[in-house]
């Protein structure tokens, strides 16, 4: 599995939880009870190395399974014939027994219990995370669902758990400051849809906003901030109306964007490798190249402090 680990502030007063979990983009191969490195932990930015764990809370349990465990182990004696059927080349037949091997692995892993671990986090400055899980089976990947968990994380308690058709193929892009919405990315009736929910009981719809798959959204004081191709514009919670719009450097927004909390100062990382930082009010967006020497296709993420320092 890929993960990403990140540190999410959770007050304004030095909170954070220490987040490691699966990564937003799904990657080929990757086997989803590949949990051993997943963590959670909260602590606080003046004692560091006094962290509580809290994985359990932003983990759901996974039962062992007997059929994941048979079909495993039939994909995995079918790719073995394949590669030692003499009827391909080197490359291919390599590439027959590497998956072999992986779906043994992926066998043996299915014959013991594990968790669901979230591939989108986010945090709020009352102390919530708001967690998306993508609950699959190899065996019938269309019977999934999707699950959105709000947790405290000082209290350790649940406090909302969202399961429900009418929000499959949901994913997680931003959770309010205060925690009482998010917004969530969506494929309904009529297409793909970005939808400020509350946060309650059946989720109710605040608002549709503008947007397509390779839009960014992050949450400010007081509503969001999108990134939608080379513009980017500014919503009050709970409305589609923009209360400002303005430019984006040509080819900044790839992987992902993070904002001050103010929304004065926006970070973009971009496919290129370089991290763009943009004035919202103004003046000349300044590039930085901290990417330099990673390998092509690298997943690459993006943070920012309150100060924009």
């Amino acid at each position: 599995m890929h993960h990403e680990s990140r540190l999410l502030p959770i007050d304004d007063d030095g909170g954070f939880v220490a987040a490691t979990h699966f990564a937003r983009h799904v990657v080929g191969g990757e086997d989803p009870r590949e949990t051993a490195q997943v963590r959670f932990a909260i602590g606080r930015a003046d004692a560091p190395a006094a962290l509580r764990d809290i994985t359990p809370l932003c983990t759901l349990p996974r039962a062992a399974s007997d059929e994941e465990a048979e079909y495993q182990r039939a994909m995995a004696a079918g790719q073995g014939e394949l590669a030692r059927s003499g009827r391909y080349g080197a490359a291919m037949a390599a590439n027959y027994a590497h998956n072999e091997l992986a779906m043994a692995h992926a066998a043996r892993l299915a014959e013991r219990d594990t968790v669901f671990a979230p591939r989108r986090v986010a945090a709020a400055r009352n102390g919530t995370l708001l967690l998306g899980f993508e609950c699959r089976s190899p065996v019938d990947p269309g019977a999934g669902r999707e699950v959105l968990r709000l947790v405290d994380a000082r209290a350790g308690s649940l406090l909302l758990s969202a399961s429900s058709s009418a929000f499959r193929h949901s994913h997680l892009l931003a959770l309010a400051f205060d925690g009482r919405s998010a917004l969530l990315q969506s494929m309904g009736p009529k297409g793909l849809a970005i939808v400020e929910r509350r946060l309650v009981d059946g989720l109710p719809e605040l608002a549709q906003l503008p947007g397509n798959m390779a839009s960014h959204y992050a949450a400010v004081r007081g509503g969001w901030i999108g990134f939608i191709g080379e513009r980017a514009s500014v919503f009050a919670a709970g409305s589609a109306q923009p209360q400002r719009e303005f430019a984006l450097p040509a080819g900044a927004i790839g992987w992902g964007a993070a904002v001050t909390s103010d929304g004065r100062l926006v970070a973009l990382a971009t496919d290129a490798g370089a991290v763009w930082l943009v004035d919202t009010h103004g003046g000349k967006p300044r590039r930085f190249h901290p990417y330099r020497g990673l390998a092509r296709g690298a997943q690459r993420t993006v943070a920012l402090s309150d100060d924009g320092a």
